[in-house]
């Protein structure tokens, strides 16, 4: 009895020394040991990027005249392109499908801001009917239309596109998606797109010329 409780307690007493006993001869001898240990460590850092693009940045009506019978044409890039087909003549009668395509090119949750350089009235002019350029954002997988640019499979704002149905445009500008303290635009390579459609009513008597328009898209993270 005596040996056994001599063996437990020098068994505990190894542990708490690091003692490694060991039996020689009928005899208990002690063996001291070192551990060495060694430590490596790996480190990276992610960082966000904002970034936006306007994968489709020209959208042409051509050129055309309005009907004299009629006192504007109106014309639309929805569906394959419509217009009034007796006041909107030669290249008016049959305008673009397609309006211009907006893509979240970064790594992160962003707002959309919006705004042109430009006024409807300061564009067209004209004052036989009032001069408008209106324009709708839609989801670019729920816009029907032809563009090999377009590649989303759900929507990429994740509360909803703002105007979604026409509404003028404004040198003040709006949000588009979020607003200044929500950040809903959304990155990823099937889910990164807005589609901008548009409307515009030219007077009769708008003064000829060619017009040009410039859209301004802002995104900010949070």
């Amino acid at each position: 009895m005596g040996l056994l409780l001599l063996g437990v307690y020098l068994g505990v007493l190894a542990v708490a020394q690091a003692i490694l006993f060991a039996v020689s001869d009928g005899r208990l001898q002690s063996r001291a040991f070192v551990v060495g240990t060694a430590q490596g460590n790996v480190t990276f850092r992610i960082t966000q990027m904002v970034s936006i693009d306007f994968t489709v940045d020209v959208l042409d009506f051509g050129q055309g005249f309005i009907n004299s019978s009629c006192n504007n044409c109106t014309m639309e890039t929805t569906g394959n392109g419509t217009a009034d087909p007796i006041c909107c003549q030669y290249q008016w009668a049959t305008p673009p499908g397609d309006g211009l395509l907006i893509e979240n090119t970064g790594t992160t949750l962003l707002n959309l801001f919006l705004q042109t350089n430009l006024n409807a009235s300061e564009l067209i002019g004209g004052s036989l009917a009032e001069p408008s350029v209106q324009y709708m954002l839609a989801s670019e997988a729920s816009e029907p239309h032809s563009s090999s640019d377009g590649d989303d499979a759900s929507s990429s704002c994740l509360s909803s596109w703002y105007p979604s149905s026409f509404a003028e445009i404004s040198v003040n500008g709006s949000y588009a998606c979020g607003n200044a303290t929500r950040f809903d635009y959304t990155p990823g390579s099937t889910q990164d797109e807005v589609h901008l459609l548009f409307r515009i009513v030219i007077p009769e008597d708008a003064p000829r010329g060619s017009k040009s328009l410039t859209f301004l898209a802002t995104a900010t993270a949070p």
